[in-house]
């Protein structure tokens, strides 16, 4: 090896050293700060040693960061909150409003983990839960904008389940908006709890509700859900800036080809502002049944019907009436599965 190579040789070792050590430092600096942020959450969760009111007080703040959080860090949550429970039962001079603090929160988390679940939530535990929050607010003067907003939480949540006809949801709902409606800071936000109410109790009483609606479709021709002659009718309340709604076209399409000779239809309602959205994807995913525009109807109709969040369906059977309520392509729940249950209705 002459000169000039040993030369080169230990510039790119002296080269290749500096980058490992640079390298070393930047890997050695995100695992810290990695470290450190999930220390930092971690303390969020640490018991006090000493057990008194300043101190439990102070844990129940750090607990409340609302409900966007991980998974792993609302059972934590809620593991937590059990802690403080118990630990209050044990207690003798703790005062009321810090027994309220600790109920809440404990109620506040379970309905941030129901809409979590989903479907996967029995009926059983939302009215558990529904009565715990009837205890909470009944006795008390007023409530604040974040427990009205957590009380619309827990109700729209029942719109997530599989829907219950007994009288018992619906006894659930009347109690628990007597001791909510009226105690909120404005009239405005009563209004809104009102409404969510309201919505509620008439998602349960759907079926067997006869469905009119009528309109334009993009094009301008009129249409009427009448005037179809299928066994069953579809309606499928839906957006284009909604990623499920969109995701779950193709099986869509495909459920219709495999049982539209059988007596099975849709009708798609759109709720955008702009037909040139859902046009574009219209063509985009060659959608062939029939929509009717009209957004300013199709969301009142939704809010009316107490049916949260999109896509929201209906299926109609021959005289109109609802008999069942969002049933899902794909869903985890066979009771909720669409596919599932045009199987049982036309292979019996």
């Amino acid at each position: 090896m002459n000169r000039v190579q040993r030369r080169r040789t230990r510039t790119l070792l002296a080269v290749g050293g500096s980058t490992l050590i640079v390298g070393a430092f930047c890997v050695g600096g995100v695992y810290l700060f990695i470290k450190r942020d999930v220390e930092t959450r971690q303390d969020r969760f640490q018991f006090p040693e000493k057990v008194n009111e300043e101190n439990l007080r102070l844990l129940l703040r750090r607990l409340h960061v609302g409900p966007t959080m991980e998974d792993w860090e609302l059972t934590a949550t809620l593991a937590t909150l059990t802690l403080v429970r118990n630990a209050l039962k044990n207690s003798q001079s703790i005062s009321e409003e810090l027994q309220f603090e600790s109920d809440y929160l404990f109620v506040y988390y379970n309905v941030v983990q129901i809409h979590r679940n989903g479907q996967k939530t029995g009926i059983e535990t939302v009215l558990s839960l529904g009565a715990d929050l009837v205890r909470l607010f009944e006795n008390r003067a007023s409530i604040t904008s974040d427990q009205g907003a957590m009380v619309i939480l827990f109700v729209s949540a029942i719109a997530s389940i599989q829907i219950d006809t007994n009288e018992r949801p619906m006894e659930l709902l009347q109690n628990l908006e007597k001791a909510v409606v009226g105690k909120l800071p404005s009239e405005r936000e009563n209004e809104q709890v009102a409404q969510v109410f309201n919505g509620q109790r008439n998602r349960i009483q759907l079926i067997g509700q006869r469905f009119q609606y009528s309109g334009e479709t993009l094009a301008g021709e009129p249409i009427d859900i009448n005037k179809f002659d299928s066994e069953y009718l579809m309606i499928q309340f839906w957006s284009t800036t909604c990623a499920p709604c969109v995701h779950e076209i193709p099986e869509l399409i495909r459920l219709r080809d495999r049982y539209r000779s059988h007596g099975f239809e849709l009708v798609g309602i759109p709720v955008d502002r702009f037909p040139g959205r859902i046009l574009a994807v219209i063509q985009e995913h060659a959608i062939p049944w029939k929509q009717i525009w009209n957004p300013n109807e199709a969301s009142t109709r939704l809010q009316d019907l107490g049916l949260v969040g999109l896509p929201a369906s209906l299926i109609l059977d021959a005289d109109r009436n609802i008999i069942n309520v969002n049933l899902r392509t794909g869903s985890s729940d066979p009771a909720r599965d669409l596919e599932n249950w045009l199987e049982r209705r036309f292979n019996k």
